[in-house]
Protein backbone atom coordinates (compact mmCIF):
# COMPACT_ATOMS: atom_id res chain seq x y z
CA UNK A 1 0.00 0.00 0.00
CA UNK A 2 2.99 2.30 0.91
CA UNK A 3 4.26 1.95 -2.98
CA UNK A 4 0.72 3.03 -4.13
CA UNK A 5 0.54 5.92 -1.87
CA UNK A 6 3.91 7.23 -3.01
CA UNK A 7 2.87 6.86 -6.57
CA UNK A 8 -0.37 8.87 -6.26
CA UNK A 9 1.14 11.61 -4.56
CA UNK A 10 4.04 11.63 -6.99
CA UNK A 11 1.45 12.11 -10.03
CA UNK A 12 -0.69 14.79 -8.09
CA UNK A 13 1.28 17.54 -9.92
CA UNK A 14 3.85 18.48 -11.85
CA UNK A 15 6.54 21.21 -11.70
CA UNK A 16 7.88 23.01 -14.35
CA UNK A 17 10.32 26.56 -13.43
CA UNK A 18 9.51 29.68 -15.73
CA UNK A 19 10.70 33.40 -15.35
CA UNK A 20 8.63 35.86 -14.33
CA UNK A 21 8.81 39.18 -16.97
CA UNK A 22 9.70 41.62 -14.29
CA UNK A 23 11.01 44.63 -17.45
CA UNK A 24 14.40 46.79 -16.53
CA UNK A 25 15.27 44.23 -13.48
CA UNK A 26 18.14 45.45 -12.94
CA UNK A 27 17.68 49.43 -13.62
CA UNK A 28 20.31 49.63 -16.32
CA UNK A 29 17.40 51.82 -18.06
CA UNK A 30 16.93 53.78 -19.57
CA UNK A 31 20.97 54.40 -21.32
CA UNK A 32 20.71 58.04 -22.16
CA UNK A 33 23.86 59.98 -20.65
CA UNK A 34 21.15 61.32 -17.53
CA UNK A 35 22.02 58.45 -15.82
CA UNK A 36 25.93 57.77 -16.29
CA UNK A 37 28.41 59.20 -13.93
CA UNK A 38 29.47 62.42 -14.54
CA UNK A 39 33.23 63.81 -14.29
CA UNK A 40 33.83 60.52 -12.01
CA UNK A 41 31.02 61.36 -9.32
CA UNK A 42 27.40 59.42 -8.88
CA UNK A 43 24.27 60.29 -10.74
CA UNK A 44 20.77 60.66 -9.53
CA UNK A 45 17.68 60.21 -11.84
CA UNK A 46 14.38 60.27 -10.61
CA UNK A 47 12.38 60.74 -13.34
CA UNK A 48 10.17 57.64 -12.92
CA UNK A 49 8.30 58.45 -16.37
CA UNK A 50 11.05 57.60 -18.39
CA UNK A 51 12.67 54.44 -16.38
CA UNK A 52 10.89 51.16 -18.39
CA UNK A 53 8.90 49.10 -16.43
CA UNK A 54 8.88 50.95 -12.86
CA UNK A 55 6.28 53.18 -11.64
CA UNK A 56 7.15 55.84 -8.57
CA UNK A 57 4.40 55.22 -5.84
CA UNK A 58 5.32 57.54 -3.75
CA UNK A 59 8.11 59.16 -1.62
CA UNK A 60 11.96 59.71 -2.83
CA UNK A 61 13.06 57.03 -5.38
CA UNK A 62 14.68 57.15 -8.19
CA UNK A 63 18.37 55.42 -10.10
CA UNK A 64 22.00 55.85 -8.99
CA UNK A 65 24.45 55.58 -11.54
CA UNK A 66 27.76 54.37 -9.64
CA UNK A 67 30.99 55.66 -10.59
CA UNK A 68 32.92 52.81 -9.32
CA UNK A 69 29.66 50.53 -9.51
CA UNK A 70 29.54 50.34 -5.71
CA UNK A 71 26.28 48.37 -4.53
CA UNK A 72 25.50 47.43 -8.22
CA UNK A 73 25.86 43.72 -8.92
CA UNK A 74 24.18 43.84 -12.56
CA UNK A 75 25.52 46.77 -14.71
CA UNK A 76 26.53 50.02 -13.31
CA UNK A 77 23.06 51.53 -12.28
CA UNK A 78 20.68 50.74 -8.95
CA UNK A 79 17.50 51.59 -7.67
CA UNK A 80 17.36 54.08 -4.50
CA UNK A 81 14.75 54.24 -2.10
CA UNK A 82 14.46 56.99 1.09
CA UNK A 83 12.43 56.60 4.20
CA UNK A 84 10.20 59.52 4.95
CA UNK A 85 11.05 62.94 5.82
CA UNK A 86 8.99 66.03 7.38
CA UNK A 87 8.52 66.84 3.64
CA UNK A 88 7.82 63.68 1.71
CA UNK A 89 6.38 60.43 2.41
CA UNK A 90 8.46 57.00 2.42
CA UNK A 91 9.82 55.92 -0.97
CA UNK A 92 8.00 53.11 -3.00
CA UNK A 93 8.54 52.01 -6.56
CA UNK A 94 6.04 49.16 -8.22
CA UNK A 95 5.90 47.27 -11.63
CA UNK A 96 2.87 45.44 -12.38
CA UNK A 97 3.67 42.58 -14.79
CA UNK A 98 2.24 41.03 -18.07
CA UNK A 99 2.47 37.68 -16.50
CA UNK A 100 -1.13 36.14 -15.30
CA UNK A 101 -1.07 33.61 -12.08
CA UNK A 102 -1.56 30.72 -12.83
CA UNK A 103 -3.05 27.75 -11.03
CA UNK A 104 -0.82 27.16 -7.71
CA UNK A 105 1.98 28.76 -8.56
CA UNK A 106 4.51 29.09 -6.09
CA UNK A 107 7.63 32.38 -6.00
CA UNK A 108 10.99 33.41 -5.42
CA UNK A 109 12.52 36.84 -6.03
CA UNK A 110 15.59 37.47 -5.36
CA UNK A 111 17.75 40.63 -5.35
CA UNK A 112 20.73 42.41 -3.84
CA UNK A 113 20.69 45.33 -1.49
CA UNK A 114 23.01 47.88 -0.28
CA UNK A 115 22.29 49.72 3.13
CA UNK A 116 24.70 51.78 5.20
CA UNK A 117 22.32 51.81 8.29
CA UNK A 118 21.52 48.72 10.43
CA UNK A 119 17.97 48.10 10.86
CA UNK A 120 17.15 49.84 7.42
CA UNK A 121 15.60 48.13 4.06
CA UNK A 122 12.99 46.95 2.02
CA UNK A 123 9.81 45.82 1.96
CA UNK A 124 9.08 43.25 -0.58
CA UNK A 125 5.66 42.38 -1.78
CA UNK A 126 4.19 40.66 -4.28
CA UNK A 127 0.31 41.66 -5.05
CA UNK A 128 -1.79 40.45 -7.81
CA UNK A 129 -4.27 43.10 -9.38
CA UNK A 130 -7.74 42.76 -8.94
CA UNK A 131 -10.03 44.85 -11.15
CA UNK A 132 -8.76 47.87 -9.90
CA UNK A 133 -7.62 46.51 -6.36
CA UNK A 134 -3.64 45.52 -5.52
CA UNK A 135 -4.39 42.62 -3.38
CA UNK A 136 -0.28 41.64 -1.60
CA UNK A 137 -0.75 38.02 -1.10
CA UNK A 138 3.38 37.65 -0.30
CA UNK A 139 5.61 40.72 1.98
CA UNK A 140 8.47 40.25 4.01
CA UNK A 141 10.67 42.84 5.71
CA UNK A 142 14.27 42.78 5.02
CA UNK A 143 16.45 44.76 6.47
CA UNK A 144 20.73 44.78 7.28
CA UNK A 145 22.14 43.86 10.23
CA UNK A 146 25.75 45.05 12.15
CA UNK A 147 27.68 42.77 9.67
CA UNK A 148 25.44 43.69 6.63
CA UNK A 149 25.53 47.52 6.67
CA UNK A 150 27.70 49.18 4.00
CA UNK A 151 28.04 45.76 1.91
CA UNK A 152 26.40 44.64 -1.11
CA UNK A 153 24.17 41.84 0.06
CA UNK A 154 21.61 39.17 -1.88
CA UNK A 155 18.05 38.47 -0.29
CA UNK A 156 15.04 35.73 -1.52
CA UNK A 157 11.86 36.42 -0.42
CA UNK A 158 9.95 32.43 -1.08
CA UNK A 159 6.40 31.67 -1.37
CA UNK A 160 5.91 28.70 1.01
CA UNK A 161 2.04 28.34 -0.28
CA UNK A 162 0.37 28.29 -3.28
CA UNK A 163 -1.39 31.82 -4.14
CA UNK A 164 -5.09 31.72 -3.13
CA UNK A 165 -7.77 31.15 -5.92
CA UNK A 166 -8.76 34.31 -6.18
CA UNK A 167 -5.69 35.38 -7.76
CA UNK A 168 -6.04 33.11 -10.42
CA UNK A 169 -5.60 34.91 -14.01
CA UNK A 170 -4.91 38.25 -12.25
CA UNK A 171 -1.90 40.18 -13.52
CA UNK A 172 1.32 39.86 -10.74
CA UNK A 173 2.98 42.96 -9.26
CA UNK A 174 5.91 44.02 -7.32
CA UNK A 175 5.91 46.33 -5.04
CA UNK A 176 9.29 47.83 -2.82
CA UNK A 177 8.94 50.25 0.26
CA UNK A 178 11.55 51.59 2.24
CA UNK A 179 11.93 50.91 5.52
CA UNK A 180 13.91 51.50 9.16
CA UNK A 181 12.96 49.65 12.11
CA UNK A 182 13.87 53.10 14.18
CA UNK A 183 11.65 55.06 11.71
CA UNK A 184 14.50 57.40 10.82
CA UNK A 185 14.02 59.77 8.28
CA UNK A 186 15.97 60.14 4.90
CA UNK A 187 18.04 56.69 5.27
CA UNK A 188 18.51 55.64 1.80
CA UNK A 189 18.94 51.97 0.56
CA UNK A 190 19.85 50.82 -2.60
CA UNK A 191 18.65 48.16 -4.76
CA UNK A 192 19.59 46.19 -7.84
CA UNK A 193 19.19 42.74 -9.98
CA UNK A 194 16.02 41.45 -9.04
CA UNK A 195 15.18 37.46 -10.83
CA UNK A 196 11.93 36.39 -10.27
CA UNK A 197 11.33 33.00 -10.49
CA UNK A 198 7.73 30.72 -10.77
CA UNK A 199 7.38 26.98 -9.82
CA UNK A 200 4.17 26.07 -11.83
CA UNK A 201 2.36 23.25 -11.03
CA UNK A 202 0.26 21.30 -13.21
CA UNK A 203 -2.00 18.25 -12.76
CA UNK A 204 -1.06 15.83 -15.46
CA UNK A 205 -3.44 14.19 -18.22
CA UNK A 206 -6.50 11.66 -16.69
CA UNK A 207 -5.55 9.48 -19.14
CA UNK A 208 -1.70 9.64 -18.09
CA UNK A 209 -2.77 9.09 -14.36
CA UNK A 210 -4.91 6.16 -14.63
CA UNK A 211 -2.22 4.22 -16.80
CA UNK A 212 0.44 4.69 -14.29
CA UNK A 213 -1.76 4.13 -10.86
CA UNK A 214 -2.93 1.01 -12.87
CA UNK A 215 0.81 -0.20 -13.41
CA UNK A 216 1.16 0.67 -10.03
CA UNK A 217 -1.24 -1.30 -9.05
CA UNK A 218 -0.47 -4.21 -10.62
CA UNK A 219 3.49 -4.30 -9.54
CA UNK A 220 2.02 -3.61 -5.81
CA UNK A 221 -0.54 -6.88 -6.34
CA UNK A 222 2.67 -8.78 -7.67
CA UNK A 223 5.45 -7.63 -4.34
CA UNK A 224 1.88 -9.08 -1.97
CA UNK A 225 2.32 -12.75 -3.39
Amino acid sequence: MKTLRICIVALLAVSSMAMGSLVNPSFEQPTSNVVDPVNGYNQFFADFTQIPGWDLMQGDAGLWAHATANGATDGTTTAYLGTQTSSRPTGAISQLMTYLIKGPDKYELSFSMWAYNVGSGVRAELFYLDQATRVTFLSEDFTVTSAGAGNVAPFKLMSDAPVPLGAVGKQLGLQLTAIDDQNREGVYIDLDNFVLAIAQFEAPEPATVCTLLVGATVLLRRKLR
